[in-house]
């Protein structure tokens, strides 16, 4: 069977489709036969009872039999009432869902495809449709027109459906324009869309694999890469390599390309302090440089300072300071820039919290800030004074992009105190030291032995290596939090020491090593932890079930996995939404995966689940106390978090956590990275895992290279003052 077909055919069922490649199988009713046909190819977000006219030709599938593979297809509005009433009930239009498609034919039969393109006004004659719902409608209708057209076109360059969206989303109908402009574009300007994609787009709009615009955008993602891996520069010559390979093109193509990105000033090339040849995307560069030389302007500025040890004891007098915590208090009270660091039970919180009381005691105002919200979060409840994120504190301004307070704009306040500072980047620290004014005192607080920054650069461990400001180390234990196993760990682990541990989940103790020695066997002991999540809550006073924090995202034992495994064991509310491999449901927990300044809500925030609406296709989750909605094509910013990164984790505290060890993740069991997991934990940490896994993380105490040039800009710039 081979024979040509052109037909005209209702989508009774889509049974398969693949969202990368848009490869479908699907049911369709011939609607002159009334027969039953399954039809397979590549079609564009194509939807159950959508009327198309279908090219194709008869093969034999030897183990589904005849069907016929699409050549090419048309989309046709359906004419029928059941038709039209799937067709709308789809999930095609935002607004529309099952129930509603049902009211609206029952109300205006074969006319209401008109109706909706014509009259869409009408539609306020359906019970429970009103002014706002024909607005979501009449707004979802017009750009699935435009962006049937705008599919069609990129159907060809392969780019998937979901991209497509996206594409359509930020560009509106300039997308065309833009796309045969400049393509590489899609990469810088949309969340999703890598270097990769957008390249295959460009060399099917005809660019020339071996042109300079080409070359130029090889570089910046390249160095936009590195800069995903903490590096605010690069060495030129093996950025020159890595390039030309990325491309497949010649060498001069790629040193051209250089030489216009420096004349457009896009990338600085300089030197270190070796004399090597470096590379500088020019807003790292520019970021590095103004943190030094804003740094220099408050050290150079007057403010007031108190070294009263009087004060200190009188403010606490029943309270029993070490002497290193009495030191950083009256540094912190004395310099105009002050790093507080030390691991957990080392007192800093006692010391916030003293400062805040002396500053205010002097009449000084005082702001308080971290990195991430869940940092600001937790502040806030171990101080008992506000805490914003930085974000929030320099007012971030979602239409323009900016701050209100800025180089131009300062913030007023006697003194900052700024906590997590080892999660600070190079970008946000240029925004934060530019946005204060000359006579403001800064206090930094951080465990340097933490994981350094997701962004780009090594801000507090450069700030310490520097010498430029003063530091005081806190190394004693103050705060045992009764006798808390998890404390006195925690610094054996950073001393290289392994840990007391037990074996049994037991309340004497609040850290335990259960010992496994298979991937297989670690993921079932989980699943065995989580089934036991009402007993742990009531043994160990929890009031949610753990927060896995895994090495990596991929393998066994990988976040992938993991969420996979522990939704199903905890969430039975089978009705959800799928996105590529996850599905979500009403009760899962989620992380964000990126900033969204205009929902306020940030990279690593978790929330839960609380309402999935098919009509509106949108998503309501609950981040803490503040519900955000999520349209279903923005889904790709959310993931599972049942399980989730220790890199994700920073900054933020959990009741109990669970951390999988084991060599397959030999890449990345290194001490730094064992010591933030546990010290996430605030009740009950859980390790799982092979003794040689764990033993081989605690020795392994390589400190991530971060290529950074902080520390000699801090080092160029101070050293006169």
């Amino acid at each position: 069977m081979n024979s040509k077909e052109i037909f005209e055919a209702t989508v009774d069922k889509i049974i398969f489709y693949n969202q990368d490649n848009h490869y479908t199988i699907a049911k369709v009713i011939d609607t002159i036969r009334g027969k039953n046909i399954v039809v397979t190819g590549t079609f564009i977000d194509l939807h159950e009872g959508e009327h198309v006219k279908i090219w194709g030709e008869w093969i034999t599938n030897k183990k589904y039999g005849p069907q016929i593979k699409v050549n090419n297809y048309i989309a046709i509005t359906p004419n029928t009432i059941e038709g039209i009433k799937k067709y709308l009930a789809s999930g095609l239009i935002k607004g529309i869902g099952p129930a509603m498609a049902e009211r609206i034919v029952k109300r205006f039969g074969t006319q209401t495809i008109e109706i909706i393109e014509n009259s869409i006004e009408r539609l306020k004659e359906v019970d429970g449709i009103g002014e706002h719902r024909v607005s979501i409608i009449k707004t979802a209708w017009e750009e699935q027109k435009d962006i049937k057209d705008i599919m069609m076109f990129l159907q060809e360059k392969g780019v998937s459906v979901t991209h497509a969206v996206k594409i359509y989303k930020t560009y509106k109908k300039k997308a065309f324009e833009i796309l045969k402009e400049d393509p590489y574009r899609l990469s810088y300007d949309i969340y999703g869309i890598g270097f990769k994609t957008a390249d295959t787009i460009a060399l099917k709009l005809g660019i020339s694999p071996h042109s300079v615009q080409r070359a130029k955008a090889g570089i910046i993602y390249v160095l936009r890469e590195r800069a995903t891996h903490g590096n605010t520069y690069f060495p030129y010559l093996p950025l020159m390599e890595i390039t030309t390979e990325l491309l497949q093109t010649e060498d001069h193509v790629v040193y051209d390309g250089m030489n216009v990105l420096e004349k457009e000033r896009k990338v600085v090339r300089t030197e270190d302090s070796e004399n090597n040849n470096i590379v500088y995307l020019s807003l790292l560069y520019d970021a590095e440089k103004n943190v030094a030389k804003n740094i220099h302007r408050i050290l150079s500025s007057n403010s007031y300072n108190s070294e009263s040890d009087i004060a200190i004891n009188s403010s606490y007098g029943a309270f029993d300071f070490t002497y290193e915590q009495k030191e950083a208090i009256r540094r912190a009270r004395k310099e105009k820039i002050v790093i507080i660091t030390g691991g957990p039970g080392t007192g800093k919180t006692t010391i916030t919290k003293a400062l805040i009381q002396l500053f205010k005691q002097d009449g000084l105002s005082v702001a308080l800030c971290a990195p991430t919200g869940r940092a600001a979060k937790r502040m806030q409840e171990l101080t008992g004074t506000e805490a914003k994120t930085i974000h929030r504190l320099l007012e971030f301004q979602p239409k323009t992009r900016t701050f209100l307070y800025n180089g131009e704009n300062r913030l007023k306040t006697d003194v900052l105190i700024i906590d997590e500072a080892s999660m600070l980047d190079i970008t946000l620290a240029n925004d934060l030291f530019q946005s204060l004014v000359s006579e403001t005192k800064v206090v930094i607080i951080g465990d340097v032995d933490q994981l350094p920054s997701v962004g780009p650069g090594n801000v507090l461990r450069d700030f310490i290596s520097s010498s430029s400001l003063p530091c005081v180390f806190l190394k004693e234990i103050f705060r045992q939090k009764d006798d808390s196993h998890i404390i006195r760990n925690a610094h054996k682990i950073n001393q290289g020491i392994f840990p007391e541990t037990d074996n049994s989940l037991h309340t004497k103790s609040d850290f335990f090593f259960l010992e496994c020695e298979s991937a297989e066997n670690i993921l079932e002991e989980i699943k065995k932890v989580f089934i036991q999540k009402e007993q742990l809550k009531n043994s160990f006073g929890l009031h949610s079930y753990p927060q896995v924090l895994c090495p990596m995202n991929k393998g066994l034992l990988g976040t992938m996995t993991m969420n996979s495994e522990l939704q199903k064991l905890m969430n039975h509310n089978y009705a959800g939404v799928t996105r590529g491999s996850r599905t979500f449901h009403v009760d899962d927990r989620v992380i964000q995966l990126k900033n969204n300044y205009d929902k306020d809500i940030y990279n690593g925030d978790i929330g839960v689940i609380k309402n999935i609406d098919q009509d509106l296709q949108e998503i309501m989750v609950n981040f803490e106390g503040k519900i955000v909605s999520f349209e279903f094509n923005e889904l790709d910013e959310l993931d599972l978090a049942y399980a989730i990164t220790i890199h994700k984790s920073q900054g933020s505290e959990y009741e109990s956590v669970i951390v999988p060890v084991h060599t397959q993740n030999f890449m990345m069991l290194q001490r730094n990275l064992i010591y933030t997991a546990i010290t996430r934990g605030a009740k009950l940490v859980i390790l799982i895992g092979s003794r040689k896994a764990l033993e081989l993380a605690i020795t392994t105490n390589k400190i991530e290279r971060r290529f950074s040039g902080l520390k000699n800009c801090l080092q160029d710039t101070i050293k006169n003052l």
